[in-house]
């Protein structure tokens, strides 16, 4: 059985002396499909990065697996890195608030999905075709909702661009919705009925996005009332095709109730006033519908409800009850709009879940409808709570801007509100009111909690503000008190040095403007301060150190600039050693390797020599970081594929956590990349020791999962040596066992991401001979990934459950599993063999060719069936193979276990048996040496048929 593995690549940011290297080790050749598949995993954790918002990261990983799936002419694998590297820019138009910032990551994500499908494209027949459809679909009506709320005041340009991707996007869901059929016709031709289906539902789907799409298209078109009915008519085909007992039937009906209403609206604007009336009672019917039977099938439960079904049906219950509460509001009756979001509120609160974005959402459109109605004083706790809530998201950011509306010209005495409210100010680009109200919530922050919370970040914030307006004075008195606030809370070396560099930075700025003597007096004042506190020394470095950070990965000559200003950093400055670990990493940047590891080196014996070690305790702090980050970057430097140099990454970590104390955040990505080391090596010993540190220590999941997918690889690799050398086949199936329980590991820290890591780790299971693990994880491939993979796929790992259960000799919960694979697949042979087996037991060789028999679930007329019709294929393309024998040994057990029902199948077992012998007397002992050797295979059947032999009798 050849296994198949994907590779989850750690992707981190921050080592010595060369070791003597151990004998290099060969390392075997992947082949084209084994480095698609470690690729492909590449592009998982890419996503994975998106999600957690490293979108720099994740588009540098993608570019990175781009490149070499290129090396390898796969089309279907750079057709799913360039959908990652689309979906990446749509998902970073998703976090932000400014429209400017969205509008550009879908545009980039539309253009890269155009260019997937356009004609000609080498994706039509792509997997991924139908993602594809619906994510550029998905983006365009983004992008129109986007043009139609700035064309709100009568921007005819931004409507008519709104207009524009409405049209295209409803063009897409039809397309979307004929490949979907297309694909599912080819699906049941194919006999592939679950997938059939699932594929015919996405179809349908696409009537519902197609009918949101409209709603909106309302919006802007010439023809408003047209699109309504649309939208009306597309809800209603869909829900004819979805089950009430899904989510998304009530999402459908959520959504036509706005459609009804907005139709509404439209009507009374012609003075069609009756009609208005019904369609307005429509819309809250079905909404109160909707919400009594969602409320049955989803709300009871929503706080046991797996996070993602969470996040969905939170997200439905509080768009429904905010949309009644937008219905009572437009209708004069604010009271009992208030009701609907005192419900949402307390329903939330009983439950204990989270708002959510939508949540958020909900309650900032009643809080601007509060505002636009007067009623400021209810919007505001509202906006605070979101504010509050939300931060760093789309939806708090808006909430601060609101928040800092409300309160304008009114007294707040919470550093926390104020906080909000400036924020909110420099958002909306009003830097003086945000300049006063951080430093009124400085001013506020009196307790040693509140100092803590707020006042080094309001005074930062606030000389931030003074630096947008140009009032640098002012700026630097705000730094000034950052610098104070830092030391009086001791809050680390590094906000007292940025806080006194932005001081020095504002005068200088000031000075270079003016050029006044009192101005260079101040500055020269703040550079004695500077030099007083023994930070002059610091200012080169920290301009470099700026500089860095905006050169983007690729910029070659960028990086070789920047590493002219580290080398100008003088050796007495207490951040020198973090100068040359930035000259590494300029390197790096630049592809020089090899001078980067000799550069790191350096650094890690000038840090090593105790006759450099300073005596100001703030340099040695800095002095040990940088050792840290030295050792670090060298050690993955050399784990490096360029490099390839375990033994040596080993040394420079060694005794790391014991010699360098204070740096205990880089010990997770010391002990990860141990791991590392250990597996590359192929000391699977000293890989399993490490990621047992790494589990022991509490690591976080993302390194223990990289750490146990390398430990899992090491393992299968020496197990297979194992196997290859003819070794010990208890000793292979120990080094298995171990490679599954790390790639279990994998599995379950990275949220059972893969399928296909998943099912390897099961067939390892049920080759190292431990079928109950194996039951266990081939359940959880089919519990996990039914809904999510196509029929074939899951029976695949129904074929590994039945036979794990085989395995386990309870054929009993084999049996229907087999009849079932049967029904659905009557012509596969795995399933063909795998039932046969099950249903008639077969024969097993022990010690000193000891003979045992198995009885199986007792079906034996029809796995005799079985056996005959494989072995009469046999007899056309393959006679005396494996198959063949397996499918005459098959039939004549099957005959014999039949004995005690009808004797008369025992004549017939003994004349198959003596027609056999005639031609084979040996079995396939003599024949097997004539197969070519690709076809040879190890197991003899000849034993079984020497002991049917002397269990069946002659005939008289």
């Amino acid at each position: 059985m050849r296994a198949l593995l994907l590779v989850a690549t750690l992707v981190l940011v921050p080592t010595l002396s060369a070791a003597s290297a151990a004998p290099p080790r060969v390392a075997p050749v992947q082949t084209a499909d084994e480095q698609a598949l470690l690729l492909a995993d590449d592009l998982r954790f890419a996503k994975d990065l998106a999600r957690h918002k490293l979108f720099a990261l994740a588009t540098q990983v993608v570019e990175q697996t781009i490149k070499k799936i290129e090396a390898l002419h796969d089309t279907d694998l750079l057709g799913e890195a360039e959908f990652v590297d689309a979906t990446i820019d749509l998902k970073e138009s998703e976090n932000t608030a400014d429209d400017d910032q969205v509008l550009t990551g879908l545009t980039a994500g539309i253009e890269r999905l155009r260019d997937w499908i356009r004609p000609g494209s080498p994706y039509a027949y792509h997997p991924l075709k139908v993602d594809v459809l619906e994510s550029l679909a998905g983006a365009l009506r983004d992008r129109g909702k986007v043009h139609a709320r700035l064309g709100r005041d009568g921007d005819a340009a931004q409507s008519k661009l709104a207009a524009d991707d409405f049209a295209e996007a409803d063009k897409v869901y039809e397309d979307l919705y004929d490949e979907c059929t297309a694909r599912a016709e080819q699906l049941k031709s194919n006999e592939e009925a679950d997938a059939a289906e699932a594929m015919s539902l996405r179809g349908n789907y696409a009537y519902y996005l197609r009918g949101l799409n409209s709603n909106e298209w309302a919006d802007v078109s010439d023809d408003p009332g047209f699109r309504i009915e649309q939208a009306i008519e597309q809800l209603d085909e869909f829900q004819w095709e979805v089950s009430d007992e899904s989510l998304a039937y009530y999402e459908s009906m959520y959504q036509q109730a706005r459609a009804f209403h907005k139709l509404a609206v439209v009507q009374r604007g012609k003075g069609e006033t009756e009609d208005a009336d019904e369609n307005d009672s429509e819309a809250r019917e079905i909404i109160k519908n909707a919400l009594e039977l969602a409320r049955e099938h989803f709300w009871s439960w929503v706080d046991t409800a797996p996070a993602a079904a969470q996040v969905a049906i939170c997200g439905l219950f509080s768009d429904m009850w905010g949309y009644l509460a937008q219905l009572e509001a437009e209708s004069g009756d604010l009271a009992k709009g208030q009701e609907w979001i005192d419900t949402l509120v307390k329903e939330f609160d009983t439950k204990k879940v989270p708002l959510g974005r939508r949540g958020y959402r909900t309650l900032l459109d009643w809080a601007e409808t509060l505002d636009r109605l007067g009623r400021g004083a209810l919007a505001t706790p509202i906006a605070n709570r979101i504010a509050r809530e939300g931060r760093g998201t789309p939806e708090g950011e808006q909430a601060e801007v609101l928040l800092a509306s409300l309160v304008r010209g009114t007294f707040i005495e919470s550093s926390d509100v104020l906080m909000s409210v400036a924020r909110g100010n420099v958002t909306d680009g009003q830097f003086a009111d945000a300049a006063f109200n951080f430093e009124r919530a400085a001013a506020l922050a009196t307790s040693d909690e509140d100092r803590r919370r707020f006042a080094f970040d309001a005074w930062n914030g606030a000389g931030d503000a003074l630096t947008r307006l140009k009032r640098d004075v002012e700026a630097a008195v705000a730094f000034e008190e950052a610098l104070k606030t830092a030391q009086a809370l001791e809050l680390g070396s590094d906000a007292i040095a940025s806080a006194a560099y932005r001081m020095y930075s504002a005068f200088n700025r000031r000075f270079k403007d003016t050029g006044d003597a009192f101005d260079k007096k101040q500055r020269d004042a703040a550079s004695e301060r500077l030099i007083e506190m023994g930070y002059e020394g610091d200012l080169p470095f920290l301009r470099a150190e700026e500089a860095f950070s905006e050169v983007a990965d690729g910029d070659t000559q960028g990086f070789l600039a920047v590493k002219s200003d580290f080398e100008a950093v003088s050796p007495s400055s207490p951040n020198y050693e973090k100068a040359m670990v930035y000259i590494a990493r300029c390197l790096m940047g630049m592809g020089k390797l090899e001078e980067a590891v000799t550069q790191l080196a350096t650094v890690e014996a000038r840090a090593a020599d105790p006759a450099l070690e300073p005596k100001n305790a703030d340099a040695r702090a800095k002095r040990e970081i940088a050792m840290a980050q030295a050792r670090y970057y060298h050690a993955e430097l050399l784990l490096r594929d360029e490099l390839k140099r375990p033994a040596e990454a080993l040394a420079v970590l060694a005794g790391f956590e014991e010699q360098i104390t204070s740096q205990d955040g880089f010990f997770p990505l010391v002990r990860y990349l141990r791991v590392k080391a250990h597996a590359m090596e192929g000391d699977v010993e000293g890989a399993e020791q490490a990621l047992q540190v790494l589990v022991d220590t509490g690591a976080e999941a993302s390194y223990l999962s990289s750490a146990a997918f390398y430990a899992a690889k090491a393992l299968e690799a020496k197990a297979r040596q194992v196997q290859a050398d003819g070794g010990d086949p208890a000793e292979a199936a120990d080094l298995l066992d171990r490679a599954a329980d790390a790639l279990w590991m994998y599995c379950e820290k990275s949220g059972f991401a893969s399928f296909t890591n998943l099912l390897t780790t099961a067939d390892w299971y049920l080759e190292a001979k431990n079928p109950a693990e194996a039951q266990r994880v081939f359940q959880r491939v089919i519990d996990v990934f039914a809904s999510r993979e196509p029929a074939s796929r899951i029976d695949r790992a129904r074929i590994g459950l039945a036979t794990a259960l085989d395995e386990q000799h309870d054929f009993g919960r084999a049996r229907p599993v087999w009849k079932d694979l049967l029904a659905r697949n009557p012509k596969d042979p795995t399933v063909r063999r795998g039932a046969a087996r099950s249903f008639g037991g077969w024969l097993e060789l022990g010690p000193d060719d000891q003979v045992t028999e198995v009885a199986g679930s007792g079906d034996y007329a029809d796995a005799y069936q079985i056996w005959v019709d494989l072995q009469r294929a046999a007899n056309s393309e393959s006679k005396y193979h494996d198959v063949w024998w397996e499918a005459k040994l098959g039939t004549i057990y099957t005959l014999y276990r039949q004995r005690e029902i009808d004797p008369k199948r025992l004549s017939d077992a003994r004349e198959l048996l003596d027609n056999l012998r005639l031609s084979t007397p040996d079995w396939d002992k003599s024949t097997i040496e004539y197969l070519d050797p690709e076809y040879r295979y190890e197991q003899l059947y000849w034993p079984f048929f020497r002991y049917l032999d002397r269990q069946v009798p002659a005939t008289k």
